[in-house]
């Protein structure tokens, strides 16, 4: 055996020794958490309008155009957050 060859021979199984064998060890895959349902999100947006509809008659009164107003824009302000 040449001294070329006894010494990659011995160097591979000096590394063999310290990694634990030639192939590298699988780490086991991380066992997905239990499944839980996801929470509805709930919404009573009628509800919403009614507050939306007293708050506007609040500020507003009688003027009917800006009450309107008031409640179509929190109404899709409110229909795009949710």
């Amino acid at each position: 055996m040449s001294k070329f060859l006894w010494k990659t021979t011995a160097l591979a199984l000096i590394l063999m020794l310290v990694m634990g064998g030639c192939a590298p060890t699988p780490t086991p895959a991380p066992t997905p958490a239990p499944s839980e349902p996801t929470p509805e999100t709930k919404t009573d947006r009628e509800d919403r309008i009614e507050i939306f509809k007293a708050n506007a008659l609040a500020n507003w009164g009688d003027d009917y155009e800006m009450v309107r107003y008031e409640i179509d824009n929190q109404t899709e302000t409110y229909d795009r957050v949710v």
